[in-house]
């Protein structure tokens, strides 16, 4: 294939809402959407697949938990709650997804503060990838992620919330396509 006919096939890639770039981290793998319509596509797409997803955005810091240690006027918000927690459930894929316009990027940790000194989540000696603004981080919790973590912003602290492994359920109706909201209001 010519080098032409390459690049005609990655423009209808992003044409058709797929994603252009993935980078896949071992248990990770990051996504960055071309455009905002390619990131709205790829949430209906989830929404109608059922695939466990959640949407992070930066928002006013009132009703966060930590209100009184959030420095400045914004933090991060989980279906609309400052620092709701997000529930997950052990051996499920989750795929979360920071807005375009956030302005701040999103990590995954086990440091209840985040920010600057935190280190990110790393699983079988793999550092989780940072989430950047129009991206969307993939990935299994194995029986290897701790009980609990955070997500919080790789630069200040406080500014997100927890997220809560859960063991998976014991009945046989409930499989990877169920869609449940695992955010606790």
């Amino acid at each position: 294939m010519e080098r032409n006919e390459k690049k005609q096939h990655k423009g209808d890639k992003a044409q058709r809402g797929q994603p252009e770039h993935h980078e896949d981290e071992g248990p990770f793998k990051i996504v960055k959407h071309a455009n905002e319509n390619e990131w709205e596509r790829f949430q209906a797409f989830c929404a109608k697949t059922h695939k466990h997803h959640s949407k992070f955005i930066v928002s006013g810091k009132e009703g966060h938990p930590w209100v009184d240690r959030v420095k400045g006027d914004s933090c991060f918000s989980l279906s609309g709650r400052a620092g709701g927690i997000l529930y997950v459930i052990r051996g499920k894929t989750y795929h979360l997804s920071l807005g375009a316009n956030a302005k701040r990027k999103l990590m995954l940790t086990t440091d209840p503060c985040g920010g600057k000194q935190a280190k990110p989540l790393t699983i079988n000696g793999v550092a989780c990838p940072v989430l950047e603004p129009g991206c969307t981080l993939s990935f299994r919790v194995g029986k290897e992620f701790p009980n609990s973590l955070y997500y919080q912003d790789v630069d200040d602290e406080f500014l997100g919330g927890l997220i809560v492994v859960q063991k998976p359920y014991k009945h046989h109706d409930h499989d990877d396509h169920d869609h449940h909201d695992h955010t606790k209001f």
